[in-house]
């Protein structure tokens, strides 16, 4: 698998921007990423970085798979 290279301030507003964009809460958005809801806070504060397989799901999709399993 290839290494993503994202900056962890900018993925976090990425992140931040899409999920309120689709009225999704930290809460149910932590869940369907497979991260705690702190950890969740912490990336979208650009303090953490999530692991490379999430990034490239969220960056590839743009959330869009986000909203396929909220609807299953």
């Amino acid at each position: 698998m290839a290494t993503v290279l994202v900056d962890a301030k900018y993925f976090g507003n990425y992140l931040r921007m899409a999920r309120n964009s689709m009225n999704i809460t930290r809460f149910e958005c932590a869940k369907l990423l497979g991260v705690s809801h702190s950890e969740l806070i912490k990336i979208e504060n650009g303090r953490v970085l999530m692991p490379d397989k999430i990034i490239q799901k969220v960056m590839t999709n743009g959330m869009a798979m986000i909203l396929c399993k909220r609807r299953k």
